[in-house]
């Protein structure tokens, strides 16, 4: 992986594993996405390319996810089972960073 996030800009993400590892070397599950529509399951295909608009804004508790499949032009909701302190860490960039963030300066 390389390159600049930048704001507006597509990510790609390639997932082959639900277990992987953060750069600590810590094992870490990624959280799967539901499907609202158990039929839209099937109609994702390998390569399309997904886009979640505005994730920093609408990813909330209990909250519905609109996942648009760019490759098929059409739109699909999906449900996350984030609670809120999984959601700060993700939107932190990870555990450590959300541990720096709260611990600040403070000295354990």
């Amino acid at each position: 992986m390389g390159g600049r996030l930048k704001v507006n800009e597509d990510i790609a993400i390639s997932i082959d594993q639900t277990l992987t590892q953060d750069a600590t070397g810590t094992m870490a599950y990624l959280q799967p996405l539901v499907f609202q529509d158990p039929d839209e399951f099937q109609k994702v295909k390998q390569g399309d390319r997904l886009r979640i608009t505005n994730l920093r804004d609408v990813l909330k508790v209990n909250g519905l996810l609109r996942v648009e499949d760019v490759t098929e032009q059409r739109l699909f909701k999906v449900s996350h089972g984030l609670n809120q302190r999984e959601i700060e860490m993700l939107l932190a960039g990870g555990l450590l960073d959300y541990t720096r963030d709260h611990l600040g300066t403070r000295k354990i």
